[in-house]
């Protein structure tokens, strides 16, 4: 059996990441259950909601790790390069 901070009754553990490993599983599993008892108590209304909400969560992460990739793509890095201002040319007679 183990005990809330992911040890088994009787056996000391050595391992610190075995035991963060646990603890997070733990503290996940924690969450879910705290959630489950939360949301079964919510209306049809609320429950709607609520999937709205985690679905734009899910798409905001998509979301943000496609601009991560494009951001550090040679051809978005290349198109900021000085090499590409187009303001240089467009306004040169102004600086002169």
């Amino acid at each position: 059996m183990w005990n809330k901070f992911g040890y088994r009754e009787g056996i000391q553990n050595s391992g610190s990441r075995t035991w963060e490993k646990r603890s997070i599983n733990m503290q996940v599993l924690e969450t879910k259950q705290k959630l489950e008892e939360v949301i079964s108590a919510l209306s049809e209304n609320k429950l709607k909601a609520i999937i709205d909400f985690a679905c734009y969560l899910r798409d905001r992460d998509e979301v943000e790790e496609l601009l991560r990739m494009q951001r550090s793509s040679k051809a978005y890095l290349d198109w900021l390069s000085p090499e590409n201002d187009i303001y240089d040319e467009v306004f040169n007679d102004e600086f002169e």
